[in-house]
């Protein structure tokens, strides 16, 4: 039911992801749809895990060069940006979360083929995912995939499982090697952050961003706001365990 929900909310938010909107009016409608069509409570808003500031919105809207946990505000979205749309509801205790990449206007060539080629890999690691097999296949297959068309996994976040809490266990990565890690059990509800992402023309567009050597990076999981500003608890709950002690070895050696 959560997930459902959620979607709908996407639904509802479609026609109006149009050039000239702010992402805060897009906040905006999406509240209002949670809490008085829906009776949902929006997750999002004042989520704050030991530690941050409350994030201030019922969304996160990430725009262009912002991969994802954008927050809302006056930003007017003009013609050929991409968004994506992040929104999580509580219905019942349980937690609904999915997002969808739209684009505004008439989107570029480099945008069309990121559509496709996220959205195979996207749907290539879904289907490796089966009870009793490895997490590591899943995520092995994505980044294969990706790698072999030429683009990179962003590796510093990753997916998570979701149910009574906004972000559980097991933590899923979206590149490694087949056969290794945990296991995807039946019970667990994997949240993939590409799932779902469809733009007005039922083409899906991921969310990317430009690094230090301008290559094209295909973010395939949860994956930080770049460029956007401090988004607080939010971008750190998705921060992969294992790319933190990564990055400390690195600066400590």
């Amino acid at each position: 039911m959560p997930g459902r929900l959620a979607s709908e909310l996407l639904d509802y938010l479609t026609p109006h992801v149009q050039p000239g909107i702010t992402t805060g009016e897009i906040n905006d409608l999406a509240h209002d749809y949670m809490v008085n069509v829906q009776h949902t409570i929006p997750a999002t808003l004042n989520y704050a895990p030991p530690g941050h500031s409350p994030y201030p919105a019922s969304l996160c809207t990430s725009v262009n060069h912002v991969v994802c946990h954008g927050i809302p505000g006056d930003k007017k979205l003009k013609d050929g940006d991409i968004v994506n749309i992040d929104v999580t509801v509580i219905k019942d205790g349980y937690h609904g979360d999915t997002s969808r990449m739209f684009h505004v206007g008439k989107p570029s060539i480099q945008a069309k083929r990121l559509s496709e080629i996220t959205y195979e890999a996207m749907w290539r690691g879904i289907r490796a995912i089966r009870p009793g097999a490895h997490l590591a296949t899943s995520a092995a297959t994505i980044q294969r995939f990706a790698e072999g068309h030429g683009f990179s996994i962003v590796r510093e976040f990753c997916g998570h499982g979701i149910g009574r809490q906004f972000h559980e266990e097991p933590q899923v990565l979206h590149y490694g090697t087949s056969g290794h890690r945990s296991q995807a059990a039946a019970r667990h509800d994997l949240h993939r952050r590409t799932d779902d992402q469809r733009g007005p023309s039922g083409h899906p567009v991921p969310r990317r961003r430009l690094d230090h050597r301008h290559r094209r990076s295909l973010a395939v999981g949860a994956v930080g706001a770049y460029g956007a500003g401090d988004a607080g608890g939010l971008r750190r709950a998705d921060a992969c365990p294992a790319d933190r002690r990564r990055r400390h070895r690195r600066r400590s050696a």
